[in-house]
């Protein structure tokens, strides 16, 4: 029976993996600094309420059984935080903090990145893992720096790694910013929605389902060295697209404004190649309608 510790159990990814952990043969040690009753309730793991930024805490389980660690414990960019600190503390100094503890005794560390590492600022079609990283804020530093700590210390302990660059996450009870996210919370209130670039744009959404089955299938992968891999929807497609399909499903009544002015943060298309998951992982996601769909139907509930 493999022994997991999940980090960041409270999050929105973490908490829709439980589901899939189930299925397999395995023991779950959940780390989060804070304690949800919803998450752990009518489950048989375990629940340890730890900050791993603060090394001396991880102490309390430094003796704990472990052979792999999913990582996805994270200080998000949920609002403009100026302070690199803050990004640095939750990210870096988190993800050393694991290393230094458990890296010389676990087999295999799967760690949870974001195509932020990737300069978004301009158009960038079809990004592949060789493509040069170039963070545009703090929080794509701050994972890029992990990535590398990550990658240096597995040379050292010897642990396996699998990097998952995960692009545009959503689903039910997200909690973290998106455009399909917002996109229902406007329309499910028949609020208007202003799209940049005409809607044109095109993203590589993927739903938070298929996010655990990539993790699933890290954990079965056998690889003798570093696994960097892109995930995606592997179906790029325009805002508009999206939004007109969303206010359809939930009849609402939302006028799409088609606005000319530019986004910040995404000048053109940009979205990640995922053929590698595709051959190394099997990853299979579903169609983004299917899974809209799926979203709606639950949103309903």
């Amino acid at each position: 029976m493999i022994k997991i510790m999940l980090t960041g159990a409270n999050g929105f990814l973490a908490s829709n993996l439980l589901d899939r952990l189930k299925k397999i043969n395995c023991e779950v040690l959940l780390i989060d600094k804070k304690k949800n009753n919803n998450i752990i309730k009518n489950r048989k793991y375990k629940f340890k309420k730890i900050d791993i930024s603060k090394k001396e805490q991880l102490k309390k389980i430094k003796n704990c059984e472990i052979d792999l660690i999913i990582h996805t414990a994270a200080v998000q960019p949920v609002k403009k935080i100026k302070d690199f600190k803050n990004f640095y503390d939750g990210n870096v100094k988190s993800t050393y903090n694991l290393i230094d503890t458990f890296g010389k005794k676990v087999n295999k560390i799967i760690y949870s990145s974001s195509f932020s590492i990737y300069n978004t600022n301009s158009s960038l079609k079809n990004i592949k893992e060789t493509y040069k990283s170039q963070p545009r804020n703090f929080y794509g530093l701050t994972k890029k720096i992990s990535e590398d700590l990550l990658i240096h210390f597995s040379k050292i302990f010897n642990y396996k790694l699998v990097i998952l660059r995960f692009d545009g996450i959503f689903g039910k009870n997200q909690n973290l910013p998106g455009f399909i996210n917002t996109c229902f919370q406007l329309m499910q209130k028949d609020k208007k929605i202003e799209i940049f670039n005409k809607g044109a744009n095109r993203r590589d959404h993927i739903y938070v389902d298929d996010c655990s089955q990539a993790i699933i299938k890290s954990i079965a992968l056998k690889s003798n060295k570093d696994e960097i891999i892109n995930i995606g929807g592997g179906q790029p497609i325009a805002q508009r697209k999206i939004a007109e399909f969303i206010k359809k499903k939930l009849n609402s009544k939302s006028k799409i404004i088609l606005s000319k002015k530019k986004n910040k943060n995404f000048s053109g298309d940009v979205y990640m190649n995922i053929d590698k998951a595709r051959k190394i992982l099997k990853f299979k996601p579903k169609d983004i309608f299917y899974n809209l769909n799926l979203m709606a139907k639950k949103n309903e509930k």
